[in-house]
């Protein structure tokens, strides 16, 4: 998936409402799986939360599995390509929440265990990418979506 222009500027504004809880990965060798991560991709849905599953470093790419309003839960090579940042806490509408987070390898098992399901429906108020990575990190559900995770 490339980010054409449109991405980039819209990526240049996500930097100004971006937690200052997310860190900024620099190089690709800064990400590991299991890592939750943000990037910018395109207007209408500026930021996506997914798990990293894999790094390229030949390549420059990284697998992550991310939550998608279209596809549901998918797995998919990704350019590493600036900006993107790293998720160092768990933040649940302003207040921290439990530090309390799965293993890498289990985060990333959690992740692939959804991809394919129709279990999930993509909310943009009460389910979204942030509530999936949310739920592989650390187990916590969107309160609109219990049914659906377990």
């Amino acid at each position: 998936m490339q980010r054409g222009y449109p991405g980039i500027f819209v990526s240049n504004i996500a930097r100004l409402f971006m937690d200052n809880r997310d860190k900024e990965v620099l190089k690709i060798e800064d990400l590991k799986p299991g890592d939750q991560i943000v990037f910018t991709c395109w207007t209408l849905h500026p930021r996506y939360h997914a798990i990293v599953t894999e790094i390229n470093k030949k390549e420059n790419e990284v697998r992550v599995v991310r939550f998608t309003y279209f596809s549901g839960v998918v797995e998919e090579w990704l350019p590493f390509q600036r900006p993107i940042y790293k998720v160092v806490s768990n933040c649940l509408r302003g207040y921290e929440v439990s530090n309390d987070v799965y293993q890498p390898d289990e985060v990333v098992k959690r992740a692939r265990s959804m991809k394919g399901t129709n279990r999930l429906r993509y909310s943009s108020w009460s389910n979204d990418c942030k509530d999936f990575t949310r739920w592989c990190k650390s187990g916590l559900k969107p309160s609109g979506a219990i049914e659906q995770y377990k």
